[in-house]
């Protein structure tokens, strides 16, 4: 029951926090696509690059299927939503 109560206040004070500053999510969705440039670009052979360190097998796969991007595009997308709504 606590965590029920835990996750309502949770929701609440995010709902607050979108309602008073309503262009935050659409802020973040531009900068996760800016990321996602910025990535491609300094790393442009990261379909062909054959690397073995973890970290670098998650930024090829992050650089290879566009995530920061499409994650943007959502973010900004239900941040427009969003700001409409409340």
């Amino acid at each position: 029951m606590a965590s029920v109560a835990k996750r309502k206040d949770l929701l609440d004070r995010t709902g607050d926090l979108i309602a008073r500053y309503r262009g935050l999510p659409v802020l973040a969705g531009v900068a996760l696509v800016i990321l996602n440039y910025l990535l491609a670009a300094a790393w442009p052979s990261a379909g062909a690059a054959q690397v073995s360190n973890i970290f670098l097998r998650i930024i090829r796969f992050v650089i290879v299927t566009n995530l920061f991007l499409h994650l943007g595009v959502i973010v900004g997308l239900v941040g427009v939503l969003l700001g409409d709504a409340l």
